[in-house]
């Protein structure tokens, strides 16, 4: 990281030695705290997505086609016949800029160059706030409890945005045939790179903002605008007997961020319009793994019924959120193509209220999509991208074993397991995009019971 990234750590322990039955005496109960800042580095996979970038690489959308004439190379036909394929790659030369153009690339085989991703230059480390604040107490001597409050706040993530976004409100000026001469086409939904002539004979190349200019079409910046933020409460609970061992945990909590991974676009003119949960909030989990040996050998202690224990693993849980999309690009924003990004902004449009959620063993749709529709043309939609979760979990996964002693070196471990035992309907994916004929509709679903045996020795 960069000599002035400052990222101090502070924690605190402390063991109230007073009795009572609030702290139980010195030693039962602990009281601890932390905070940190951490700084990460940039992906390298991400960071590699532009390798590719116009003329030096092969990943961008362009006007000629690029491997018209595939027998030829660059060693052939060097940056100025561009139809050949693109090999060798060539290196780019050094201290090349707008000011000192690269002359011996021939840019008109190139231009309009779209799909063409960036690392945007003033990009700055990212780096997250953790802190935790936990009470733990021994409840006697076989149990143990601890509270506590974890949360972080990460800035300066790395994300996608749309750098050449479209002018809605210039799309529109153009989206009747009056507002056109009449062999020029009119303005609608993927029309940003279309060539327009205006009702007075002015020609205007695209209605993307004049950032770049016209010789680009949509293009996403890796930049670091990307912000994020987990609050919990955490309950756990262990309890260890001779033959019982119980773990138990309950998280509470809320995850939100603006985006949750660089495959998800924020808003190219305030990335914290696009604030929502996150794709992997879950706001209750509740877990608790147990072993229990099976007091069988107390009826008749012999090889047959010594060794046998019940054990397993049991969650409930808060289904993932719902992802909303819309494709059809309405907004006029053009943020559909950015590079290897192909999800844009777009969202539709919700009617408020609660969203009213359907068993999914009885409905077609999981929720009601009567209160969606397509964001009006020129707009944004209102609803967030995910506000509401999909279906829960209910899943037991449990296993019985017997382990026989042979003898003093040798031992025979058998092993029945069983993943979700009762078989409950384990839903997936919701489909949460509103131009598709099975918005939201359940598109997948976990694995159903599935049970395996297992004999191993151990010599």
């Amino acid at each position: 990281t960069r000599y002035n990234n400052f990222g101090p750590r502070l924690g605190l322990a402390y063991s109230p030695g007073g009795g009572g039955k609030l702290f139980g005496g010195p030693g039962h109960t602990s009281i601890r705290a932390g905070y940190g800042v951490f700084f990460t580095a940039f992906e390298g996979a991400t960071n590699f997505n532009e390798i590719g970038d116009a003329p030096f690489g092969f990943f961008w959308v362009g006007t000629n086609p690029q491997f018209a004439t595939p027998w030829l190379d660059r060693t052939d036909t060097g940056l100025q016949g561009m139809t050949g394929q693109k090999f060798p790659v060539a290196f780019p030369p050094l201290n090349v800029g707008p000011n000192n153009p690269d002359n011996n690339v021939n840019w008109s085989l190139l231009t309009p160059i779209g799909s063409s991703p960036g690392f945007y230059y003033k990009n700055r480390l990212p780096y997250a706030e953790n802190y935790e604040l936990s009470v733990q107490r021994q409840l006697g001597p076989k149990d143990l409890l601890t509270l506590s409050y974890v949360g972080n706040q990460a800035h300066r993530l790395l994300v996608t945005q749309e750098s050449n976004p479209g002018n809605p409100a210039l799309c529109l000026s153009l989206s009747q045939p009056s507002d056109v001469l009449l062999k020029s086409p009119t303005c609608g939904p993927n029309g940003e790179n279309n060539t327009y002539t205006a009702a007075n004979g002015q020609v205007i190349q695209g209605t993307r903002l004049p950032i770049f200019g016209p010789n680009f079409q949509s293009n996403g910046w890796f930049i670091t605008s990307g912000q994020s933020s987990y609050n919990s409460l955490q309950l756990n609970y262990r309890h260890t007997s001779g033959r019982l061992q119980i773990l138990t945990g309950y998280t509470y909590s809320k995850s939100l961020d603006n985006s949750s991974g660089y495959g998800e676009q924020v808003n190219p003119f305030d990335p914290r319009q696009s604030i929502a949960l996150s794709a992997f909030d879950s706001t209750h989990n509740f877990v608790v793994s147990y072993n229990y040996e099976l007091p069988i050998d107390k009826i008749a202690a012999n090889r047959l019924t010594r060794g046998w224990a019940l054990s397993g693993i049991t969650r409930f849980a808060t289904g993932l959120p719902v992802t909303l999309i819309e494709t059809d690009d309405n907004s006029l924003l053009g943020t559909q193509f950015t590079g290897p990004i192909p999800l844009g902004i777009d969202v539709p449009d919700y009617s408020g209220g609660s969203v009213h959620i359907n068993d999914p063993r009885k409905a077609r749709t999981y929720f009601d999509i009567a209160g969606f529709s397509p964001e009006p043309l020129g707009q944004l939609g209102n609803a967030r991208r995910r506000f509401f979760h999909g279906p829960g979990i209910n899943n037991w996964d449990m296993a019985l074993l017997k382990d026989t002693k042979l003898t003093e070196n040798t031992n025979l471990e058998f092993r029945a397991e069983f993943f979700n035992v009762f078989n409950h309907a384990q839903f997936g994916v919701i489909d949460g995009n509103v131009n598709s004929p099975t918005f939201g509709q359940v598109k997948t679903a976990l694995a159903p019971r599935i049970a395996q045996l297992s004999l191993k020795l151990n010599f």
